[in-house]
C-alpha cells in the first residue's frame, strides 16, 4: 500500500512540476510579449521626434543657395533671403545643429553641411568690428563671439586647424575692440546679456575655458568690474539698465539683473573672487524684491516703465522664468543652498499656471503664447527637460513632451520637410510678414534642437553642445 502511495506522490509531483513549468513558460511568453510591446512603444515615442528633427534638417537644407563664400541658408526663406552669420539667425547657429545631427544620425551629410557653414564663417570674419550698430559685433548671440563658439565646436569634431585658428581669430577681434571704461572694460553702451557686454563677457570666459586663451580670462574680470560700477541700487539689491542710453528695466535673462547676475555668478566660478559672488547675490535679492511669488510661483515682470508692460509676465528664455532660472541654478551649484533650487522650481510653477500651452491666464497677455526659443514654448520646454535630468521628477517631462507635442502640431509639412511659418515680430524689417525662420531662435534649426534634445533625454544619450549661457 506505501508503494502504491509513493507511486501516487511521485506521478502527483511530476504533473505539478509539469503544471509549473507550463505556466511559467506561458506566463515568461506574455511577459515577453508584453516586454516587447513597450520597449517597441517607447521606440516609436523616441523615434517621432527624430523623425521630425530629420525634417526639419530636410528642409533647412533646401533652402540652400551657393553664393561666393560657398553653400549657405538663408535666415528666413520667404522675406529678403540675408544671410548672416550669427548664432541667433544665422550660419552659427546652423552649424551648431548640423553639429549635433550628425552626432546623433551618423549621417555624413550633415557634418558637411555643419563644413560648409563653418567655411562661410570661416570667410567672412571681418579684419575690424563696428561697434555702434546694433546689435553689436562683439555679441554672443550677434556678433563674432557665436561665430568663434560655432567655429570651436567644428574644430572639436574635426581637429582640423583652420577651424581653430578662425575662432581665435574671432577672440583677438574682441580683445582688440575693449575699451577702457571706468574701473574695467567694455564694448558698448548695452549692458545685457543678449547684446551687450556681460554676453561678450560670458563668452570669454568659455574661450578661456574651452579655447585655452588665458588672456580671456582677465578681460572678463575686467568687463564684470565695469558692471559692478555701472549697477544701481535698488529694491535691496543691484539692478542694471538694459542700455546707457535709455531709462528702461527689462530685468530678466535676456537684457537685465537675471543674466548679468548670471554671468558675474560665473565669472565667480572661474575666479574665486567674492565681488563677483556678492554682485550676482546682491542681483538674485532684487529679482527676489520684485517678484510675483504669491501661490508658490516667482515671476519676474518684464518691465518698467513702459505702460504697455504693466502688470505683464512672459514665460520664455528672454522675458521669463524660464531664463530668470539659470540664475538661481547657478547661485544653487555654487553654495548649495536649496533655496536656490526651490527658487527654480517656483519658476517652474510660474510657467505652468500661466496657460501654456492653450490660452494665456491674466498678466500673460491677450496673444497666443510664442513657440520660438527666445520668447516662447521651445525654451519652456527646454527648461522642463533640464529640470527632469536634474531632479528625475517625470511631472517635468511630461509637461515638456506637452510643450513639445504642441510645437510638432503647430508645424508646416510637405515634401521638402518641416518647419513654422509665423508673422515677423514687430521689431523685425517687414513686421508682421510671413516668415519661415531657418535659425536658432525662430526657426526650424532651433525647434529641431528641441526634439533632438528631447530624443537624447528619452534615450538617455548625452547632450553634447550646450551655449555658454546654459549651467544645467
Amino acid at each position: 500500500m506505501s508503494g502504491k502511495i509513493k507511486v501516487i506522490r511521485i506521478c502527483s509531483s511530476i504533473i505539478l512540476l509539469t503544471c509549473t513549468l507550463l505556466y511559467s513558460t506561458i506566463h515568461i511568453s506574455a511577459q515577453t510579449k508584453s516586454q516587447n510591446t513597450t520597449e517597441k512603444n517607447l521606440s516609436d515615442s523616441k523615434r517621432i521626434y527624430l523623425d521630425a528633427t530629420i525634417d526639419a534638417a530636410r528642409w533647412i537644407r533646401s533652402t540652400a543657395t551657393e553664393t561666393s563664400h560657398g553653400r549657405a541658408w538663408p535666415d528666413d526663406a520667404i522675406g529678403a533671403k540675408a544671410i548672416s552669420t550669427n548664432l541667433a539667425d544665422g550660419l552659427a547657429g546652423k552649424v551648431i545643429f548640423f553639429l549635433e545631427m550628425h552626432r546623433a544620425t551618423g549621417d555624413e551629410k550633415y557634418l558637411t553641411d555643419a563644413l560648409a557653414g563653418a567655411d562661410y564663417l570661416l570667410a567672412t570674419i571681418p579684419e575690424a568690428l563696428e561697434l555702434n550698430t546694433s546689435p553689436p559685433a562683439t555679441s554672443l548671440y550677434y556678433g563674432v563671439g557665436g561665430v568663434a563658439f560655432a567655429l570651436h565646436n567644428v574644430y572639436k569634431a574635426t581637429g582640423a586647424e583652420k577651424y581653430r585658428a578662425g575662432a581665435l581669430r574671432c577672440v583677438e577681434l574682441i580683445h582688440k575692440h575693449a575699451r577702457k571704461e571706468g574701473g574695467g572694460v567694455a564694448w558698448t553702451h548695452y549692458n545685457d546679456l543678449l547684446f551687450g557686454n556681460a554676453g561678450t563677457g560670458l563668452f570669454l570666459l568659455f574661450a578661456h575655458k574651452e579655447m585655452n586663451h588665458a588672456a580671456s580670462r582677465d578681460l572678463a574680470i575686467q568687463a564684470g568690474r565695469r558692471l559692478l560700477d555701472k549697477a544701481m541700487k535698488e529694491s535691496g539689491g543691484l539692478n542694471w539698465k538694459f542700455r546707457d542710453d535709455r531709462d528702461f528695466i527689462l530685468p530678466n535673462f535676456s537684457h537685465g539683473a537675471a543674466g548679468i547676475g548670471y554671468f558675474l555668478a560665473t565669472l565667480f566660478l572661474e575666479t574665486r573672487q567674492k565681488e563677483f559672488l556678492e554682485g550676482a547675490l546682491s542681483a538674485a535679492s532684487y529679482l527676489k524684491a520684485v517678484a510675483r511669488t504669491e501661490g508658490g510661483v516667482f515671476l519676474v515682470p518684464y518691465g518698467w516703465p513702459n505702460e504697455n508692460w504693466k502688470g505683464y509676465y512672459d514665460i520664455g528664455w528672454a522675458h521669463g522664468p524660464a531664463g530668470t532660472a539659470r540664475l538661481f541654478y547657478r547661485l544653487w551649484q555654487i553654495t548649495k543652498d536649496r533655496s536656490w533650487m526651490e527658487l527654480v522650481k517656483a519658476c517652474a510653477r510660474g510657467i505652468k499656471q500661466s496657460g501654456l500651452p492653450e490660452t494665456p491666464k491674466p498678466g500673460f497677455g491677450n496673444d497666443s503664447f510664442k513657440l520660438d526659443r527666445r520668447f516662447g514654448s521651445a525654451s519652456a520646454a527646454d527648461f522642463f527637460l533640464n529640470l527632469y535630468a536634474e531632479t528625475r521628477d517625470r511631472e517635468h517631462l511630461d509637461f515638456a513632451r506637452q510643450l513639445v507635442e504642441d510645437i510638432l502640431k503647430k508645424a508646416t509639412r510637405d515634401a521638402t520637410g518641416t518647419r513654422w511659418i509665423f508673422p515677423r515680430y514687430a521689431f523685425m524689417e517687414g513686421a508682421n510678414s510671413p516668415a519661415a525662420f531657418t535659425g536658432y531662435f525662430y526657426g526650424a534649426a532651433g525647434y529641431g534642437m528641441l526634439m533632438l534634445r528631447f530624443h537624447s533625454t528619452d534615450s538617455d544619450a548625452k547632450w553634447r553642445i550646450r551655449l555658454p549661457d546654459d549651467p544645467f
